[in-house]
C-alpha cells in the first residue's frame, strides 16, 4: 500500500509540478510511512519555496494586469459592477418571462 501511494504521489508531482500542497503531502507520506525525516523536511521546505515563489508570480501578474488597466483605462471595480448589474438585470428579466408563461 505504501508503494501504491508513492507511485500515486509520484505522478500527482508530475502532472502537478507547481502544487505545494501535493509536495506537502508527499513529505508526510515520507515521514510518517518511510520514516524518512529528512526527505520529509526538504520536501516541506520546497513547498513553501514553491509558495513564495507563486504568490510572487501572482502579484507581478497583478502588478501587470493593473498597468494595462491603466493603459487602457479600464476599471475592474467598475467592470465587475457592471457585470453584476446586466447579470441581475438578465436574472430579473427571466424571472418576469416565467410569470409571464404562467
Amino acid at each position: 500500500n505504501a508503494r501504491l501511494a508513492q507511485e500515486q504521489y509520484n505522478t500527482l508531482l508530475i502532472a502537478h509540478s507547481e502544487n505545494p500542497n501535493i509536495l506537502r503531502q508527499y513529505s508526510v507520506l515520507m515521514r510518517d510511512v518511510y520514516g524518512d525525516d529528512r526527505l520529509g523536511i526538504e520536501k516541506l521546505c520546497e513547498a513553501d519555496l514553491m509558495e513564495q515563489e507563486n504568490k510572487i508570480d501572482l502579484l507581478k501578474n497583478e502588478d501587470e494586469l493593473g498597468q494595462n488597466n491603466d493603459i487602457w483605462g479600464v476599471d475592474a471595480d467598475q467592470t465587475n459592477q457592471q457585470q453584476q448589474g446586466e447579470q441581475n438585470q438578465n436574472e430579473g428579466q427571466d424571472g418576469i418571462n416565467q410569470t409571464e408563461e404562467l
